[in-house]
């Protein structure tokens, strides 16, 4: 099911839903160092091609400043899909990081209206599933080269965007643990020089909106009053799975 979901699921906090997303119909674009995975806003370590005693010695700083060259400009939002037989609202592991210790709201939003609605954010090579690495210690892990005969003859900040970013673009922003791997992720990552915050617009696309099971229902109607005519349900358990019931629309 994960390679044919036609859906993305957004968990988010309560007070985040209704006076935020819903009213306005936008997610916002974060910035990558926002995450909760200290390998997206920690800095990589680099191999070097041709290192000097000083490159070794000024290791930890350059590793640093090419790892803040790198992530530049990045923007990025993330969702749950489907994953085999599981749908993308039933992640307990999310609604316990994201949905509020399932206080929150998951919103889920039809893939393809959402690409179309947003197509002058969206690039394939940009919207795409996340891949889990799983370390083995009888096998080594690989390291992205710093070709310094290139940054000679271009200048550093010419390399990192226009050579070593778009070649290794899956393992610097698509690649997590498999630690993570619970979250089905598929991620959207933006490039833009606007330091204002910028959003996606969901005003088409939502599909359905889940209550966590500890939702509080006084706020039933702030819910009910931004999605007219989209379906909303509350959760709970049938056995181990999150079973949805629909409560209006």
């Amino acid at each position: 099911m994960n390679n044919q979901s036609k859906r993305l699921y957004y968990y988010c906090k309560l007070s985040t839903a209704i006076e935020k997303i819903l009213p306005n119909k936008q997610l916002l674009l974060n910035q990558l160092g926002k995450t909760n995975d200290p390998r997206e806003y920690k800095s990589f370590i680099f191999a070097k091609k041709k290192m000097s005693i000083k490159d070794l010695l000024d290791n930890h700083s350059s590793n640093e400043h090419i790892t803040n060259l790198i992530r530049n400009h990045c923007k990025m939002l993330c969702f749950s899909i489907d994953h085999n037989d599981f749908f993308g609202y039933e992640y307990s592991r999310m609604w316990a990081l994201y949905g509020e210790n399932h206080k929150g709201v998951c919103v889920a939003l039809d893939k393809e209206k959402f690409m179309e609605e947003n197509k002058n954010i969206i690039k394939p090579e940009f919207f795409k599933e996340i891949e889990y690495f799983e370390f083995k210690v009888t096998k080594s892990e690989e390291h992205i080269e710093i070709d310094y005969d290139k940054i000679r003859n271009g200048g550093l900040y010419a390399y990192i965007i226009g050579d070593l970013r778009p070649k290794n673009i899956n393992y610097l922003f698509f690649t997590k643990n498999k630690e993570w791997e619970s979250e089905h992720e598929y991620r959207l990552i933006y490039f833009s020089q606007s330091k204002e915050a910028e959003y996606c617009s969901i005003n088409n696309c939502i599909d359905a909106i889940y209550l966590g099971i500890d939702f509080n229902m006084n706020y039933l109607p702030s819910i009910r009053e931004n999605i007219l005519n989209i379906h909303a349900y509350t959760l709970d358990y049938k056995g181990v799975r999150l079973v949805p019931y629909k409560i209006f629309n």
